[in-house]
């Protein structure tokens, strides 16, 4: 702790300090300072107004500072040397008296000369490190006021309220990987998009035969909730809530398509959609070629959709694959295949497929299936019946 010059200093060694720097030879005289607030304001504006103090440890070296200044002359010495220039005065006639008298003038000038300030008297002295020192732990101080184990503690509570900020309330959603077959026809119900705040959400638009069917346009409910990305060109929309519960729909109209495609967006649920396979129940305008089958694919079977994902129903049946990569499940006496493989025997008689180039099949119970997979024909052999 420090000792300042201010309202709460000790006022007798401050005006015995003040009394001493008055009396010293080269000192200008000072008025008498009754407080330590006025011993202050004289020191500032003498020292051109830099605050320093005096540390409390360090108090104790005034009185010593104080006895080393010079005593200051009785007032019958003061009485002497006035007779002493009289005397001398008045023995000099003429020119001599004339010389002693600039010789005077003269002398006065370099006591004036000689004279110092206040400022430069203490900066002459011992008390200049001790202000120095006052005044660099005043800063330190000021712009540094906590030790470093509280600057350590504030981080660590600042950390633990971004990271309870940061949380997501309840348990986080679950991401999911789903393909929707769109139903165009009056009275349907239009697909449901999951989303939430802070996830993107990929929304891919395919055909019956799972080419690409690109976007023309699109309109959205309410744009203040959501944000929407879209190249102008690509047949995917990225879309992320911009809050966390509020509901909207989506109108996208694809080319070639004079129906428009009527979304549902539902933030804030336990399930959010990281990709989304749309498919229409026709072809686009970049159709790929139908393989052999009864005329146009299927795909208005929720089962079917599902086996393109991955997830059969109870009641069917897992069969064993040999000869290529596939799965197989024996579901209402059907065939029921998913592989990225292009069948050519037997023919299906209904087929899905994803953008990522997943098919899914129906085809007739049968111990072994044709492929195409890059140009290559492989036989897919089919046990566990």
């Amino acid at each position: 702790m420090s000792l300042c010059f201010g309202q709460g200093a000790n006022n007798v060694v401050l005006q015995q300090l003040s009394e001493a720097l008055s009396q010293h030879p080269k000192a200008k005289p000072m008025t008498n300072i009754s407080s330590a607030h006025e011993y202050k304001s004289s020191v500032a504006s003498t020292t051109q107004n830099k605050p320093f103090h005096i540390a409390q440890n360090e108090q104790s070296q005034l009185p010593s500072l104080i006895q080393d200044q010079p005593k200051p002359r009785s007032l019958a010495e003061q009485r002497q040397e006035p007779r002493r220039e009289n005397v001398a005065n008045q023995s000099n006639v003429g020119n001599q008296s004339n010389v002693g008298n600039q010789s005077n003038v003269g002398n006065q000038s370099k006591e004036e000369e000689g004279q110092i300030t206040l400022g430069q008297l203490l900066r002459q002295t011992s008390i200049s490190p001790i202000l120095r020192q006052a005044a660099f732990n005043e800063i330190v101080n000021q712009y540094m006021p906590m030790t470093p184990q509280q600057v350590v503690e504030l981080r660590r509570l600042y950390n633990r309220s971004q990271r309870a900020a940061a949380t997501w309330p309840g348990t986080p959603p679950k991401p999911v990987a789903t393909s929707l077959q769109v139903h165009l026809a009056p009275g349907s119900t239009p697909p449901v998009i999951s989303l939430a705040s802070g996830f993107v959400t990929s929304m891919v638009f395919l055909d019956a035969s799972g080419a690409p069917w690109p976007i023309e346009s699109y309109d959205l409910g309410n744009p203040r909730a959501f944000n929407i990305q879209w190249n102008q060109r690509s047949n995917t929309l990225l879309i992320q809530a911009t809050s966390l519960y509020t509901m909207a729909n989506l109108a996208v109209k694809l080319r070639g398509l004079n129906t428009p495609v009527m979304l549902t967006l539902i933030p804030g649920g336990h399930v959010v959609d990281y990709r989304v396979d749309l498919h229409m129940p026709m072809l686009g305008p970049n159709a790929r070629p139908i393989a052999l089958g009864n005329g146009l694919p299927n795909t208005e079977s929720p089962l079917l959709m599902n086996v393109l994902n991955g997830v059969p129903p109870n009641s069917s049946k897992a069969l064993q694959i040999a000869g290529g990569l596939a799965q197989a499940w024996l579901i209402l006496g059907n065939l029921y295949l998913r592989t990225r493989s292009t069948v050519i025997s037997p023919g299906p008689t209904a087929s899905v497929s994803s953008a990522d180039g997943m098919h899914a099949y129906v085809l007739p119970k049968t111990p072994m299936v044709l492929v195409s997979s890059h140009g290559k024909l492989d036989q897919l052999a089919v046990k566990g019946y």
